[in-house]
């Protein structure tokens, strides 16, 4: 990968060390990922396997979320799953659900056997397409340590909460139509419609009020917790969020991050 920081999209922090590592999946697939750690390192650390989104490599997105999680004292491991960048397996660019799940088994594996990892404190993230394939492996491997709970009420949700994740429809298709269609009238045509633009300023319009309903609930039920939008159109809703909230620690995933 081309990239402007030695074929990364970002660059590396100085409180941050990064090692190319190499491991295998049940498959025999060889893995390659990039270990981030803190620059110090006292005592055993909690880790983190991160891995996505679709098209994407470990030099771009799931790096840029490990070094983070380095730099705030986890051990952050960004890797190519089966068939992706430096990762082996035939054909390429291409997913399988039952291979790229083992994925982030054979990750949980590598991280729990280093020496200054605590194997009791294994997660792991998966970032856009590949959240799905983190909850397969979360739901069949036990020595991930997450839990999720459903509940209809927000208030019982969010109480003490380390972190909350919002992904809202505000209207159904009936309504989004209109997004493209009123601009294309007018000349302007888009083939989405739910991230920037006149279609895009429809969309946060109409989502606005009920996200903010969350940052509120959120500063003050959790003022503590981690923030991740998951809700088009990102960077107007997020902007948004962060200028109300300067506190929060709020920011988006996926597209206009």
């Amino acid at each position: 990968m081309n990239a402007k920081y030695q074929g990364y999209s970002f660059p590396l922090r100085d409180t941050v060390q990064r090692e190319k590592v190499r491991f295998h999946n049940r498959y025999g697939i060889e893995l390659v990922g990039d270990l981030y750690l803190p620059m110090a390192i006292s005592g055993k650390l909690a880790a983190v396997a991160v891995a996505g989104p679709f098209g994407a490599v470990k030099e771009q997105c799931a790096g840029l979320y490990a070094e983070e999680l380095a730099s705030r004292g986890f051990a952050a491991l960004a890797f190519d799953p089966s068939f992706i960048g430096e990762s082996g397996g035939q054909v390429r660019n291409v997913a399988s659900p039952d291979i790229n799940t083992e994925d982030f088994s054979a990750a949980v594996d590598f991280l729990s056997t280093r020496e200054f990892i605590d194997p009791d404190k294994v997660g792991i993230l998966g970032i856009c397409g590949w959240g799905g394939m983190a909850l397969n492996a979360a739901a069949m491997d036990a020595r991930v340590k997450a839990t999720v709970t459903a509940t209809m009420d927000r208030v019982e949700a969010l109480k003490g909460a380390d972190g909350v994740v919002t992904t809202i429809l505000a209207g159904e298709c009936d309504v989004w139509q209109h997004d493209i269609l009123i601009p294309k009238k007018y000349g302007v045509d888009t083939n989405v419609g739910d991230t920037r633009g006149p279609s895009g300023i429809f969309r946060f319009l109409r989502t606005i009020n009920p996200i903010m309903d969350i940052a509120a609930d959120i500063d003050r039920y959790c003022p503590n917790a981690v923030y991740l939008n998951y809700t088009n159109p990102m960077a107007m809703l997020c902007r948004t969020v962060q200028g109300k909230y300067p506190k929060m620690m709020a920011s988006g995933l996926c597209h206009s991050v």
